[in-house]
């Protein structure tokens, strides 16, 4: 979990997953980059369209959640993460809002 959270692209994962975090990640960073290459990346390593489809509503949805989130300076639980501090380092984004007034 911690080398999925800090460095995903060194974490030992299969070919597969590498290539949907690959494209989630443009999703993210760079969606109108994404093309027709990307797409048969994933297709290379045996995701259906339907698959792909889940991918990117997935990654979309992500994003959204994440953008609502941080626009009404929700703070997530560090409680929810676990115990491991580089988790919770790498999962936290954004900065502290202070809501008590």
């Amino acid at each position: 979990m911690v080398q999925l959270a800090t460095d995903w692209r060194q974490a030992d994962i299969t070919e597969r997953d590498f290539a949907m975090l690959e494209y989630a990640e443009k999703m993210t960073f760079d969606a109108p980059g994404i093309n027709e290459g990307d797409i048969n990346k994933l297709r290379s390593v045996g995701f259906e369209d339907g698959d792909i489809l889940s991918i990117a509503v997935l990654a979309a949805y992500r994003n959204f959640i994440d953008r609502i989130a941080d626009g009404l300076g929700c703070q997530l639980d560090p409680d929810s993460l676990g115990e491991d501090q580089r988790v919770i380092e790498a999962l936290t984004t954004g900065k502290a809002v202070d809501l008590s007034s």
